[in-house]
């Protein structure tokens, strides 16, 4: 089977780290390519695991703030290996996006948006299959998890439960993340405090952070329905991957009307929070999810790798791809090699 060398950084309290190791279990599943996963956070890393592996592609789980070693120019240099970046911010085909030849999203929300590029992939997302247990729960519960920041809105979840009822319970799950600002963080748990005002109302906090996906959907799967409440946002954003591991749970779920959830925010009946009240959003139960749990398996995540890399190991070469390794092999000039990369490859 061919190589192909699937890279993702060492950060493991980061929302970018864990969907890509959530993929590689998956990709190592494969029986048509030996995906080799890899985690690694400098250059002489990326050179050595490329002479011990001589893969035929590249896949990335590459995002700047958690790769800044790999530059424009290393990129370059190894673009014939047909470098493909799993995508985490919205592609705007043109612009910065076209340092990778090829692009694999998981922002179905925007699908349409890619339907005649070619070098652009949108998948589903993957879900867990969770068969443990569901809480049966005295009072009504609800939460959350994911890093706390300000742009997640948190406080608003408790303020909508502490003035929809009277007796319930409140989990947010909030772990500190190596990117997040930890003093913006305490503020956010603060400020949920706050925000109960009625003796009936029990939030918990827990700020461990969960390596392990099935904790955090153990966690999510005790609750009768988990909110994310973010503001507002340019479409910019990516989608928010925290929702995976509560669509994993198959618990009800509330989401705000923000482009951080377009890939669910027009499901019907509506999973939307500023529409709905909390005991309409229980009521409706997952009738909206369903589908989704039948879409975004495993065993169709893996199948649409193995398909994409089929085509891309199957195209022709680009022009930048062939004077890449004719100079890797030394038929080529490096005045050559420079005027190519300036051309229109």
């Amino acid at each position: 089977m061919d190589n192909i060398l699937y890279l993702n950084n060492t950060v493991r309290e980061c929302g970018v780290y864990q969907v890509g190791k959530r993929i590689s279990k998956v990709l190592n599943k494969s029986t048509k390519f030996n995906f080799i996963y890899a985690e690694l956070n400098n250059e002489a890393d990326f050179r050595r695991l490329i002479n011990l592996h001589q893969p035929k592609s590249l896949l990335f789980n590459y995002q700047h703030e958690v790769m800044p070693w790999l530059s424009r120019g290393l990129i370059q240099e190894f673009n014939y290996l047909k470098l493909t970046n799993m995508s985490h911010a919205y592609l705007t085909p043109g612009s910065e996006f076209n340092q990778f030849s090829y692009y694999i999203s998981f922002d179905t929300g925007a699908k349409n948006d890619f339907v005649n590029v070619s070098n652009i992939w949108v998948l589903g997302r993957f879900l867990h299959d969770y068969t443990g247990e569901h809480s049966i729960n005295k009072l009504p519960t609800f939460g959350t998890s994911g890093f706390p920041r300000n742009m997640k809105n948190h406080p608003y979840l408790v303020k909508r439960v502490n003035a929809e009822y009277d007796n319930a319970v409140i989990r947010l799950h909030l772990p500190f993340g190596h990117y997040t600002d930890h003093n913006e963080a305490r503020q956010v748990i603060e400020a949920c405090k706050r925000e109960v005002t009625k003796p009936g109302i029990d939030l918990q906090i827990d700020t461990e952070f969960f390596e392990d996906d099935y904790k955090v959907i153990e966690f999510l799967a005790g609750n009768d329905l988990n909110i994310y409440a973010y503001v507002p946002y340019a479409l910019g954003c990516g989608t928010a991957s925290s929702l995976d591991l509560a669509l994993s749970a198959r618990r009800p779920i509330a989401v705000s009307y923000t482009n951080w959830f377009r890939h669910v925010r027009d499901l019907s009946p509506s999973i939307i929070i500023e529409n709905n009240s909390l005991q309409t959003l229980l009521d409706n139960g997952t009738t909206a999810l369903e589908p989704l749990y039948k879409e975004w398996t495993e065993e169709n995540c893996l199948k649409n790798f193995e398909d994409i890399f089929e085509k891309i190991l199957n195209y022709p070469p680009t022009k930048l791809e062939r004077i890449q390794e004719k100079k890797r092999i030394g038929q080529i000039p490096p005045s050559e090699l420079m005027a190519a990369m300036t051309s229109d490859v």
